[in-house]
């Protein structure tokens, strides 16, 4: 099982076409102390368990792929 540590959240404008002129609210994260990564909730949409299952469900994607190994 992978420790996963969220960062402070802070809020920055958004980066994506659709959402041009709105903020949202970027929580960075690492995984067993490596990262940071980040995930971008809407401001508008914001609270702090919304933010920690978007964290909890970038975290569960990467860690499914963490030590696999593929023959190609």
């Amino acid at each position: 099982m992978a420790t996963v540590k969220i960062g402070l959240a802070y809020r920055a404008p958004s980066v994506v076409p659709e959402r041009f002129g709105k903020w949202d609210m970027v929580i960075p994260y690492s995984i067993d102390g490596v990262g940071p990564w980040e995930v971008r909730v809407p401001e508008e949409d914001y609270s702090a368990s919304k933010g920690e299952e978007a964290v909890r469900r970038a975290a569960q994607a990467q860690v499914a792929l963490k030590d696999k190994e593929l023959q190609v």
